[in-house]
């Protein structure tokens, strides 16, 4: 049993293994082809899951988010639409932390 919409009224329709290959839809009496249902119904999947994908933007490479992931492909750090080296994202926390700490010395110690 298989479901499929009418292309032109988008009313359900049920299909199975005892019922024509070419039939008619019920409400409106557009034709419909199973097999021509099938390889759109492929299509559109294919379409949909080929959207879905991430890519590093370093390598190219298939990741499954684009934000504080390290790519498992280059081993580059992801950060949206950037790609990082483990070496420049330990120097910037680094860095970022001497001047939150700094900035704390001098405004509230100090």
């Amino acid at each position: 049993m298989m479901t499929i919409t009418c292309k032109l009224c988008g009313k359900k329709i049920i299909w199975d293994d005892f019922n024509a290959i070419d039939f008619k839809c019920p409400r409106c009496g557009e034709r419909q082809n199973m097999h021509q249902s099938i390889r759109e119904n492929i299509e559109r999947r294919e379409q949909g899951e080929a959207l879905k994908l991430l890519h590093c933007p370093g390598c190219d490479g298939i990741v499954n988010r684009l934000w504080f992931i390290r790519c498992p492909h280059c081993n580059q750090w992801v950060f949206g639409g950037r790609a990082i080296s483990g070496k420049w994202f330990v120097t910037f926390i680094v860095l970022l932390c001497y001047i939150l700490f700094s900035l704390y010395y001098f405004i509230y110690i100090h």
